[in-house]
Formats: structure tokens, C-alpha cells, sequence
């Protein structure tokens, strides 16, 4: 049996688990995705709450509140249909689908230099005061490397954060994700600066 147990795989998107901190996600939202993706390939027309707690750690509300999380920052949509003349909710993943998708398609679309690289880790010690940490250096060569952002963008992002008092890296992101979309033409929501009580 522990032969057999060894050897079973299930199948994951793999850009997700690649990707999913650039796309703004952490490992519990990643988690929950997955899982609904897993009832949703299986066939469920309806997943409840129980069906995705059972075996997890999550609690009713902390599920609660990641799926509204997930639905309000579009990695997920909620598809209503009737089924034997029930109402009956699904989750619709094209949202998270096209997030992956702009992962593919647009890396590598800026060159970039080890000179320039280093031009840009020096320009954000120099503006935070401190020495950048690994992580901090892989998530934006990440940045670079993976997802196509040029050195000028990366810093505009870092100028907009550090003018709001903010050095996270996350907070970064979503103002490069925003710049991203309005270059793309695409609908940017406001952003907004909840640890300061923007509403």
C-alpha cells in the first residue's frame, strides 16, 4: 500500500504553484484554489463549505473570508445555472486562468543588464537605508526575469510605496500590477492605501 500511496500524483496547474506569489496570492489562497479546483475537475456541480473544510485546517470564517478575497480581487467568479430545476452556485476560474495566462505571455519582454540589476538594488538600499534581503533580491529579479517588468517601472513602484511610508514588497506588486493594466488598456481598479484608512 505505502508503494501505491508513493506514486500517486494529482495533477496541478503548475503555472499556479510557480507563480502564485506574483500574481498576488499566499500559500493558504493557493491552497483553497487548488482544492476548488480539484471538487470542480471531480464533477461537483456544488461545493459547500463542509466538502472544502473537511480534511483542512481552514475554519467557516476564515474560508469565508479568503473567498471573498479571491472574488473581489478577481482570481475567481461565482456562475449561477439551475440544475433539476435548482439554483445552483459554481466557481468560475477563467479569471485566475487569464492572471497565469499574462504570466506567459508577457515574460521577458524587457531586456535587462547585470548592470542594471544592480543599479536597481542600490537604488532601493539607498531610498530604504537598509541592505536588501534575499528573498527581497530573488522576488525582484523575479520581477524582471518572469513576469517582464523593465528596471524604470520597478522603481516608479518602489517611489509610489516609499512615498506612502510602505517597503513591502507585496505592496510593490500591485502598484507594478496596476501599471501593468494601464499599459495593457485594461480596467484598473483604484488603488487604495488600506493601512491608512483609504475606503
Amino acid at each position: 500500500m505505502d508503494e501505491y500511496i508513493k506514486y500517486i500524483n494529482i495533477p496541478v496547474n503548475k503555472i499556479l504553484i510557480d507563480h502564485y506569489a506574483t500574481i498576488g496570492l499566499d500559500e493558504k489562497m493557493t491552497m483553497l484554489l487548488i482544492r476548488l479546483m480539484s471538487y470542480s475537475n471531480d464533477g461537483l456541480t456544488e461545493v459547500t463549505f463542509d466538502d472544502i473544510i473537511d480534511g483542512s485546517t481552514f475554519t467557516r470564517e476564515e474560508l469565508s473570508k479568503l473567498i471573498q478575497h479571491l472574488i473581489a480581487n478577481q482570481f475567481i467568479g461565482i456562475n449561477n445555472k439551475v440544475v433539476s430545476g435548482k439554483h445552483v452556485e459554481s466557481y468560475d476560474f477563467n479569471p485566475l486562468y487569464k492572471k497565469l495566462e499574462n504570466i506567459i505571455t508577457n515574460k521577458a519582454t524587457h531586456t535587462y543588464t547585470k548592470n542594471d540589476v544592480s543599479d536597481l538594488f542600490q537604488y532601493i538600499e539607498k531610498l530604504y537605508g537598509r541592505t536588501l534581503g534575499p528573498s527581497e533580491y530573488e522576488r525582484m529579479t523575479a520581477w524582471l526575469r518572469d513576469d517582464g517588468y523593465s528596471v524604470d517601472q520597478i522603481k516608479e513602484g518602489v517611489d509610489i510605496a516609499y512615498k506612502n511610508d510602505i517597503t513591502s514588497l507585496s505592496y510593490v506588486e500591485k502598484i507594478l500590477n496596476s501599471i501593468k493594466k494601464e499599459s495593457n488598456n485594461e480596467p484598473v481598479i483604484p488603488f487604495k492605501n488600506w493601512l491608512k484608512g483609504d475606503i
